[in-house]
């Protein structure tokens, strides 16, 4: 209501314009009948007696500076004061030949405002209040909401442009061409700013599918696609607006921006590089967000993947940043997705453990390893007598573990230490430690002396 009361307003305020001044021209087209009685009096100067050029010019001077300034003021606002005149009368002249043609343009505005009002709310009884909102989905009901502004100002300058041809057509040709195509521009607009918008519930499926996978990595890969549309819908409106529908010289202006782009590239090839290897990512998924990985020496938990640098928590609770051009050019090593734990040691037991318990040891070690619960069939423990070391009898033992949770994994290893320490304590095997044995021999040149101090 608020509305319909401001436009109405409007529309008796320039019929009141629209009228009125039609009154004044004819006021002052009488005034302009009757005549007037102008009256010149001329004065003359008779010089009898010659006067020299030097006598002339402080004459004329004198004269000049008789002319004070509050004369000059008084001058410089009647020529303001006749130049809006002029103005008023040419407005007047215009609104008296166009005085149809505006009516018609103020009718149909309202006209126009109307439909719209009218479509606007069957739009939303019809399709909002009967179809989007029974279903279960939002995916329409923002598909609804995105479209709705952009379809009223498309309707609206439409009416616009049914409106305005009354009244365009007594312009000139340049003034014509120029109208017309502000009101396609306006049109183009609006559906540009629907498609933008539509962008929105886009986003909102393509991110509820990408929630259903485990990847995280599709997440980034569907922000990425957002920006990307938009900022093509935004390029291709500006170009296609300016140069085919408001004739603008836009080649001009690419090459202008491509020079400038050029430029900038040079000086933020670091982030473009990043932003590639961002896409790198995305496509060969080495990791997950959420995954241990192992990157230049740092190793952490992925936390956040972006367009320009990963971030890694450390286990010492530190977070690190990993630019993805160093990202997608380095080797990277990640924990959470090896199948399995491999686990490599070597038992010493001393050199005076006879045969039989070496044999023994390895029998409890097949004992404890064999068909133990992180076990893969195609791996099973590797348990050998494998060399005579420095100080000990090396028994080498190699386990995997399935599957590779590192904590997990640890656990097990802890069980496995234990059972065999009880083991071999029991069965009398003791593990060696570095030892050394000195041999003194005697030399019959430097006998030993051995003195005891009392």
């Amino acid at each position: 209501m608020l509305k319909m009361k401001m436009t109405m307003s409007v529309i008796l305020i320039l019929f009141a314009f629209t009228f009125i001044p039609s009154r004044l021209g004819a006021a002052d087209t009488k005034q302009a009948d009757t005549p007037h009685v102008i009256k010149i009096e001329a004065q003359q100067i008779v010089i009898n007696q010659p006067v020299a050029s030097e006598q002339k010019k402080g004459i004329e001077k004198k004269m000049t500076d008789k002319l004070t300034v509050d004369e000059k003021k008084e001058k410089g606002l009647e020529v303001i004061w006749g130049g809006l005149q002029r103005l008023w009368d040419q407005i007047v002249l215009w609104w008296q030949k166009q005085r149809m043609a505006i009516g018609i343009l103020f009718v149909g505005l309202l006209l126009t405002m109307g439909v719209v009002a009218i479509l606007d709310a069957v739009f939303v009884k019809v399709i909002i209040n009967h179809f989007a909102e029974k279903t279960e989905t939002k995916f329409d009901d923002m598909v609804v909401t995105a479209v709705r502004p952009p379809l009223k100002l498309f309707i609206f300058s439409i009416g616009l442009l049914c409106s305005a041809v009354p009244l365009l057509r007594n312009l000139q040709p340049t003034y014509f061409e120029i109208a017309l195509r502000i009101i396609a521009a306006l049109a183009a607009t609006s559906v540009a700013v629907g498609c933008y918008r539509l962008v929105t519930p886009l986003d909102f499926f393509m991110t509820k599918l990408a929630s259903r996978t485990e990847s995280r990595l599709d997440d980034l890969l569907v922000a990425l696609f957002r920006k990307v549309i938009k900022v093509t819908l935004i390029i291709v409106s500006i170009l296609f607006i300016g140069q085919s529908i408001l004739g603008l010289n836009i080649t001009a202006l690419v090459a202008g921006a491509g020079i400038c782009g050029l430029a900038i590239a040079f000086a933020s090839k670091d982030a473009i590089a990043n932003v590639f290897g961002s896409v790198t990512i995305i496509l060969d998924r080495p990791f997950m967000v959420g995954d241990r990985v192992k990157i230049n020496g740092v190793n952490g938990t992925v936390e956040h993947v972006g367009f320009r640098s990963t971030r890694l928590r450390t286990l010492e609770g530190c977070l690190v940043t990993v630019p993805n051009n160093m990202m997608a050019t380095s080797a990277i090593e990640n924990f959470s997705a090896r199948p399995y734990i491999k686990f490599f040691a070597n038992l010493g037991v001393t050199y005076d453990t006879p045969p039989e318990k070496v044999a023994r040891a390895m029998e409890i070690l097949h004992e404890i390893f064999d068909n133990h619960k992180g076990q893969d069939e195609e791996l099973p423990p590797r348990i050998y007598f494998n060399s005579f070391n420095d100080f000990s009898l090396n028994i080498m033992v190699i386990t995997w573990y399935h599957p590779g949770d590192y904590f997990e994994a640890n656990a097990w290893m802890n069980d496995c230490n234990l059972e065999i320490l009880k083991r071999f304590n029991a069965e009398g095997i003791e593990f060696a430690f570095p030892t050394s044995t000195t041999y003194l021999a005697g030399d019959t040149e430097r006998p030993l002396e051995v003195s005891i101090k009392q």
